[in-house]
């Protein structure tokens, strides 16, 4: 039972006093690790353009159409007649 009043005490001392300065550091070193990963990866593309060379990120699908079906033709735009 002493055991267990001992780790909670020393549970909550940690908590209380070393936490508060520790998140912030862990915050501090994770961002640090994010910018270095970005920056890495900008100046790797950096290098590998050319001035005024362009480069595309998204090419979309093409529609699959079957070389055997009937088109089935456009919309046409009408206009409703009445009679007088």
């Amino acid at each position: 039972m002493t055991t267990f009043l001992v780790i909670i005490l020393l549970l909550y001392l940690f908590l209380r006093f070393a936490l508060p300065y520790l998140i912030p550091y862990l915050l501090k070193l994770a961002v640090k690790q994010q910018a270095k990963t970005y920056y890495r990866q900008e100046s790797a593309e950096h290098i590998r353009k050319k001035n005024g060379e362009m480069s595309v990120d998204y090419i979309p699908r093409k529609k699959n159409v079957m070389p055997n079906q009937p088109v089935r033709g456009e919309y046409v735009d009408y206009e409703e007649l009445r009679n007088h």
